[in-house]
């Protein structure tokens, strides 16, 4: 039978909360009484020293002696409690701490110990051990039964533990030798959780209605995400519904897969419509199968990055991001600069594609690099990547089978080697490169080779690709540059290949990259002197031979507590036009951090851009939160002079977001003395669907770990750092924003919480694997509370510590300070029995009958009754 932190260690944990909670006031919320709550303790992550707990207080050797004066004036029986705060026999779901390394929680099983009946013993398996990272090959086994659970001493000569109840941690100490060799940051895969069978649709959607010059446009994107878990498998599927006045209504349904983690092979399995998956071929739409490494199951020490986009608005715009011709995220911004990093990009070596459309219908576009890192590897590691199926072009036309591989090897601290190829009817590649970790920084070098046999003949070409990757710490400057150069016009990649044998004439076709430099600079100046940036991006094409350049450069820094920062952009346009422009911007606070009243806005905002058609634009906007709502709201007014006085116009807008358990909805609106109008509302959510009902919430990410909270009782309770994520009637919520195969904290903070609910403990750690919806469970007591100030018929004091029992003998309480006694699941009314010995005088009784309230009063406040006599 599992037990609960309840009986004898259960009271003593209760008497340091009752010296607190003697000076409340008689109505006291549970809510606000953290003290009642056991709450389980964070463990140390893997390698780091466990957290101290108040004192380790059972263990095989310790023994203790209590003076009981201490407690009371008169004498008060604590002999049970000299060896410590005994372990009763039974099941116990611990966080086990093996050699001073956090290892999750288990369930380890106490024997009954013959001669100690008040210190159990624990007793493991060998399946346990290996689960914790013990190597038990080199354990000494004393008997056959593995699989049976066998006092530890039985299985481990040399081992010692102590468990401490209040923190319900169980300390395990083996000898070094016996364990597994692991990195000290690296998460046992035992304790990557599958997960429970669930399902979940998310959603993101905009709508946008623009008017200028007498034109009216409306468009809508809505892009779901929807999945089911199903015994470790995970089927995913990701549509998009697109409308537009000009196009209507389109539909894309970009992915449906199926897909498993493979433990053994550090992998993902995945199965359907998917994407190639390639550090250095480009991406390619596939029906197939794809299995590949997954570096986050690699411990930190041995891993990814996406750029932030980066840029600036006129109006209120729509940014749409897109990848390998798919579209990936939409948003509307307010006027000013903007700074996206919440999409998610189907590639690591494809160029993000960025679309401004401005509310005068104005639209610019600009190319993003995307590089996911350097090729280097840490030595001994190897990563790979498989693809087989037919490719999937949502156009129609030419969809041939197409196989592809790549593998990656670090070879020592120095060098790295990676090799590739890709194969279909009447082509294929092949690439080879190296990385070379220098003292100058991060080289990598690699050629691909090309061979397409179409009618017209056999076309070969080769494409030199070199990329270089510096951080100088001693600078703080961070340097980038990659350059792509196509050595003959006879290259094709796969995606040009499969192009050029549908249609038989690049005549017709899209104009092809010959050679594309990109280079990033970011440097920290010393303090008080800010930072800035510099990028530039060069890129020729083979058949109109047009030139592509873009230059950027930037900086910033803060006089005091207000933020200052200025730009300068180059773009040459595909006609050879040149479009300069600057930027300025001035962010101030407003309100004072040390007031307790908080202002309408929290920041003032004034940019000014200026390009060289003589355009200028300015603005001003303040933006505020309301944290008891969760809403985000601001205003902005702007001016622009296109030269002439019939280009100036005066414009006005305001945005809103505001952040619910059902998910986050905003809205942007704007207006101008030139009679455009533009107006937006933007929505996303989640829904998840598992054995304990429907659950509302954030977005879910198809490959982001869920973490599904269960807390009885404890409506209204927040989840840590979210506090639009809150435990619902049914006692549910769930958290979104999990790392997989790394240890996270899922906490709760009962403050908010709507009922008179015990919670056992606030936080848990878990270690979920992608995609999987993980249970994490927090016990609750929901029973009745009830607060006795008592009194015995001679005026004496009733000892601190004494213990309250039922009319079944059950222990339901204890007595602290000023005789006041705290009980919990009480009947409405009966006989309760108070001792602090076993002597007749050293007991007495209660007989109570509790007062009639409605049961919303019952659940929300803690009952106090005074002057009660204890006969």
């Amino acid at each position: 039978m599992e037990t609960k932190p309840t009986g004898c260690y259960f009271r003593l944990s209760i008497i340091a909360g009752l010296f607190i909670m003697m000076n409340m006031p008689g109505m006291v919320r549970a809510a606000e009484s953290a003290e009642h709550s056991a709450a389980l303790p964070v463990a140390a992550e893997p390698g780091a020293i466990p957290p101290p707990g108040e004192e380790v207080i059972s263990s095989e050797d310790e023994e203790v002696e209590f003076n009981n004066a201490f407690l009371s004036s008169q004498p008060i029986d604590v002999s049970r409690f000299a060896k410590g705060n005994p372990v009763p026999a039974g099941k116990h779901y611990v966080m086990v701490v093996l050699n001073e390394r956090a290892m999750g929680k288990h369930e380890i099983a106490f024997q009954e110990n013959p001669a100690e009946p008040l210190r159990a013993i624990p007793c493991l398996s060998v399946k346990q051990l290996i689960d914790m990272g013990i190597d038990t090959d080199k354990i000494a086994m004393t008997g056959e039964n593995t699989g049976a659970c066998t006092p530890l001493k039985t299985l481990i000569a040399g081992a010692s533990w102590k468990m401490d109840m209040n923190e319900q941690r169980f300390l395990l100490n083996v000898p070094q030798a016996l364990l597994k060799e692991m990195r000290p940051d690296e998460v046992p895969e035992a304790l990557w959780d599958e997960g429970i069978n669930a399902a979940f649709a998310s959603y993101n959607m905009n709508y946008y209605r623009s008017s200028y010059n007498n034109n009216k446009s409306d468009s809508a994107w809505l892009g779901v995400d929807g999945g089911l878990n199903l015994l470790g498998w995970r089927l995913r599927v990701r549509g998009d519904v697109n409308y537009a006045t000009e196009n209507g209504t389109t539909f894309d349904s970009a992915n449906l897969y199926v897909e498993h983690d493979v433990a053994a092979l550090k992998s993902q399995l995945r199965i359907g419509e998917v994407y190639s998956s390639s550090a250095f071929f480009d991406a390619f739409p596939l029906r197939g199968v794809t299995l590949s490494s997954d570096t986050r199951m690699l411990p930190d020490s041995l891993n990814s990055f996406r750029p932030v986009i980066r840029g600036v608005a006129e109006s209120n715009a729509k940014i749409i991001i897109s990848q390998a011709g798919t579209k990936i995220h939409e948003v509307t911004v307010p006027p000013g600069e903007f700074a996206i990093e919440d999409y998610h990009p189907i590639s690591s070596s494809d160029a993000l594609d960025v679309t401004i459309q401005e509310a005068d219908g104005r639209i610019r576009n600009m190319t993003v690099p995307f590089n996911g890192g350097g090729q280097l590897l840490y030595p001994g590691v190897s990563i790979y990547s498989l693809s087989v199926g037919e490719y999937n072009n949502s156009n129609g036309g030419n969809k041939p089978v197409i196989g592809q591989g790549t593998w990656q090897y670090g070879l020592n601290n120095y060098l790295s080697l990676y090799s590739g190829a890709e194969y279909m009817p009447d082509y294929y590649s092949m690439i080879a490169g190296v990385a070379l970790n220098t003292r100058i920084g991060a080289v990598s070098l690699d050629l691909t080779h090309s061979s397409l046999s179409a009618e017209d003949g056999k076309h070969q070409g080769q494409s030199l690709g070199i990329s270089y990757n510096s951080f100088v710490a001693a600078t703080d400057t961070s340097v980038n540059i990659s350059a792509y150069r196509y050595s003959t016009k006879e290259y094709y990649n796969l995606g040009e290949a499969v192009d050029y044998l549908a249609q038989n004439d690049w005549r017709d076709m899209d104009d092809r990259l010959k050679s594309r430099v990109q280079l990033n600079i970011s440097q920290s100046l010393n303090e008080g002197w800010g930072s800035f940036y510099s990028s530039a991006m060069f890129s020729q094409y083979w058949r109109s031979g047009r030139n592509e350049e873009s230059y950027q450069l930037g900086y910033s820094n803060s006089v005091g507590r207000v933020g200052y920062s200025v730009s300068v952009n180059r773009y040459y346009t595909e006609e050879g036009d040149k479009d300069d422009q600057i930027y300025l911007s001035l962010s101030i606070p407003l309100g004072d951090n040390s007031s307790e009243s908080r202002p309408l806005f929290n920041y003032l905002n004034m940019n000014m851009t200026r390009g060289s058609d003589k355009n200028s634009n300015l603005s001003a906007s303040a933006s505020g939160y309301n944290e008891e709502a969760d809403v985000y709201y601001g205003v902005n007014a702007g001016y622009s002079n296109g030269g002439q006085s019939d280009d100036r116009m005066e414009s006005v807008g305001g945005n809103a977001t505001w952040n619910t358990r059902y998910g986050s909805w905003g809205s942007n609106v704007s207006a101008d003395t030139q009679d455009n109008r533009q107006i937006s509302f933007s929505g996303n959510g989640g829904i998840l669907i598992h054995g304990g009902g429907v659950t509302f919430g954030r977005t879910i990410s198809n490959d982001a770990p869920v973490a599904l909270i269960e807390a009885k009782g404890a409506e209204g309770a927040q989840a840590t750092g979210d506090k639009s994520t809150r435990i619902n009637e049914a006692g549910y919520a769930y958290v979104s924003t999990l790392s997989p195969y790394r240890f996270n904290d899922v906490g709760i903070d009962p403050s908010k919480m709507e009922k008179d609910t015990e919670l056992k403990e606030t936080m848990v750690k878990v270690v979920p694997r992608a995609g999987a919806i993980t249970r994490v469970t927090f016990g609750t007591d929901e029973r009745r509370s009830v607060f006795f100030r008592l009194k015995t018929q001679t005026g004496k004091n009733i000892p601190l510590g004494a213990e309250v029992f039922n009319e079944k003998g059950e222990p339901v309480g204890t007595v602290g300070q000023g005789n006041r006694a705290f009980t919990r699941g009480i009947e409405p009314s009966g006989k309760l029995s108070v001792k602090w010995g076993d002597a007749p005088q050293e007991q007495c009784q209660v007989e109570y009958t509790l007062p009639s309230l409605s049961e919303r009063e019952i659940k929300q406040e803690t009952l106090s009754l005074d002057n009660v006599i204890c006969h």
